[in-house]
C-alpha cells in the first residue's frame, strides 16, 4: 500500500515537472521573440470561434516552368489548344496559358519572370490575369521581357486584386513570344509568384 501511495506520488510530481518546464520554455520563447520578425503562431477568438494566425505574415513561392505553359490559339482566350500552335511552321507570335492554383485568401505580393532574348525586335510578354464566372478578365500583374539582352529577369510588384478568391475568380498566366526571325529569339525559362499567408495552410 505504502509502494503504491509512493509510486502515484512521484508520477503526479514527474508529471507536474514537465508541465512546468514545458510552460517555462514557452514563456521564455516568447520573451525572446518578442521584438523579432519571425512569425509566431497564436489563437484569436473573435467570438464567432478560435483561429490560429500568424503574428505577421509569412511569405510562401509558387513556380511555373516553360513546361506548364500549354500553347493555346490566339484568338480562342484561355481554352483553345491545336497542334499547329504547339508547333508552328512559320515565325510569329506563339501564345501559352497555365493555370495558377493558389490556396484560398493569400495575397499575391509579386510575379517575377526569367526570360532570354538576344534579338532587339523580339519580344515576350508575360501578365497574370484572373478571369469570373462571365468571362470578364482583369490583368492582375505585367512581367514582359524588356529590352535587356541575353538572360534576365522582369518583376512587377504592383498586383491589382491581389487577394486570391477562388470562390469568384479562375486564375492564368498568359504568355506571347514573338521572335523576329529565328525561334531562338527570346524564349521563356521560369516565373515565380511570391505570396503571403497570415494562417497556417492545411
Amino acid at each position: 500500500f505504502i509502494i503504491n501511495i509512493n509510486l502515484r506520488f512521484y508520477r503526479l510530481l514527474f508529471k507536474r515537472n514537465i508541465a512546468e518546464s514545458v510552460s517555462n520554455s514557452l514563456a521564455k520563447y516568447l520573451e525572446d521573440n518578442a521584438t523579432s520578425t519571425q512569425p509566431v503562431i497564436e489563437i484569436q477568438n473573435d467570438g464567432t470561434g478560435e483561429e490560429i494566425k500568424f503574428t505577421n505574415a509569412v511569405k510562401r513561392y509558387y513556380s511555373v516552368g516553360p513546361g506548364q505553359m500549354k500553347p493555346v490559339d490566339s484568338g480562342q482566350g484561355n481554352w483553345k489548344c491545336d497542334y499547329d500552335t504547339a508547333n508552328p511552321t512559320t515565325v510569329g507570335a506563339i501564345y501559352f496559358i497555365a493555370p495558377i492554383n493558389l490556396p484560398q485568401g493569400v495575397i499575391i505580393t509579386s510575379l517575377k519572370a526569367y526570360w532570354y532574348r538576344n534579338d532587339a525586335s523580339s519580344s515576350g510578354a508575360l501578365v497574370l490575369k484572373h478571369t469570373n464566372f462571365q468571362a470578364s478578365t482583369v490583368n492582375m500583374a505585367d512581367a514582359s521581357s524588356n529590352a535587356t539582352t541575353g538572360y534576365h529577369f522582369v518583376e512587377d510588384i504592383s498586383i491589382i486584386d491581389a487577394t486570391i478568391d477562388n470562390t469568384a475568380y479562375t486564375y492564368v498566366l498568359r504568355m506571347i513570344i514573338t521572335p523576329n526571325d529565328a525561334i531562338g529569339d527570346v524564349y521563356f525559362t521560369g516565373a515565380v509568384i511570391t505570396y503571403t499567408i497570415i494562417e497556417p495552410l492545411p
